[in-house]
């Protein structure tokens, strides 16, 4: 629901942004010359800052092999 918030808030923002030619006063800017494409990129950073991005998740980004391994007799440095 929250994803669903973010995007309708920046595809809003975006569209008007868009439709008067705030971000590009002459209208000829690809992304966001026009109200569609605004709304469009402004959805996405919406979708995006609200966290509808999983790949983005706290919990999904642990690389693998970053889980620390207790040392084994090879790696163990204590002396013994």
């Amino acid at each position: 629901m929250r994803q669903l918030i973010g995007a309708a808030i920046g595809g809003v923002a975006g569209g008007l942004l868009g439709y008067y030619h705030v971000l590009c006063p002459g209208g000829t800017c690809p992304l966001t010359g026009t109200w569609i494409g605004g709304a469009l990129l402004g959805g996405l950073v919406g979708l995006l800052i609200a966290g509808g991005c999983p790949a983005c998740s706290s919990t999904s980004c642990r690389q693998p092999g970053s889980e620390l391994a207790p040392p084994t007799d090879e790696t163990r440095n204590d002396g013994a």
